[in-house]
């Protein structure tokens, strides 16, 4: 399990631009994914990023 995240990681790490533009690309991902999270998520609450992607939906909540 351990390499399988570091594996994950180096991917992110590696390829930030290629992830962001690939959100550019498929915009369906972040509207239902942010609309999905809206559904639980309220104004005041705090969300724990734990650094799953290129940021976008960090930047988005904050």
């Amino acid at each position: 399990m351990k390499n399988f995240i570091s594996e994950v990681k180096k991917y992110y790490d590696e390829n930030t631009q290629l992830e962001w533009k690939r959100m550019e690309r498929h915009p369906f991902e972040f509207i239902f994914t942010t609309y999905m999270i809206d559904q639980y998520v309220k104004p005041g609450d705090r969300i724990l990023d734990i650094g799953g992607g290129p940021g976008r939906y960090s930047i988005y909540y904050a």
